[in-house]
């Protein structure tokens, strides 16, 4: 929201950040989900329970997810961050701004290592619970992963995309001269 302020290409940023945190925070709730299933009746609260019955990739899947959502490097994130820094080194704020930005995916990751270490290595004696990740949510996560490697590696289309859909939204009288000129449409026949 502060980036839609400080000019154009800080919004353009903020637009490519806002699909890179969409599909992270999504892939992130499923992983959370599967993550939940297999801890029993424990779920996806917080505190000791039996461990999950795929450590392996449920581990990894969340360090990319955890990863991700906080904006390390070389995900798309860390692009996103990166956009939004340059695009305002010369504004007033930027300091107050810069601090945020990256107080923020500190935060993150301090709370995210918490989350998965909790996840994974505070476990009872309790025997795993034999669910493993169901294909629908495996499905999910690989899409919304997918998404995510597309959308870092083909960051520079994308931030393009995501320039010119900034550029459109700091001049609305554009959309609205184009609506208003429109020839109407006729009524279907009777």
């Amino acid at each position: 929201i502060a980036a839609s302020t400080l000019g154009v290409h800080a919004l353009a940023g903020a637009l490519y950040y806002m699909v890179h945190s969409t599909l992270a925070i999504a892939m992130l709730f499923l992983l959370v989900h599967a993550i939940g299933l297999q801890r029993g009746a424990m779920g996806d609260r917080f505190g000791a329970g039996p461990p999950v019955a795929q450590p392996v990739l449920l581990g990894l899947l969340f360090i990319y997810a955890a990863a991700s959502v906080a904006g390390l490097p070389p995900l798309g994130g860390f692009i996103g961050k990166v956009v939004l820094m340059s695009a305002t080194i010369d504004v007033a704020v930027a300091a107050w701004f810069w601090g945020a930005l990256l107080g923020s995916g500190v935060l993150g990751i301090m709370v995210l290592a918490r989350a998965g270490s909790r996840a994974f290595w505070g476990t009872t004696k309790a025997a795993a619970t034999a669910l493993p990740m169901p294909r629908s949510g495996a499905a999910g996560i690989a899409i919304l992963m997918t998404a995510s490697v597309l959308w870092t590696a083909l960051a520079t289309p994308a931030y393009r995309y995501a320039a010119d859909a900034a550029g459109q939204l700091v001049q609305p009288r554009l959309y609205i001269d184009a609506v208003m000129q429109a020839a109407p449409v006729p009524a279907p026949p009777k």
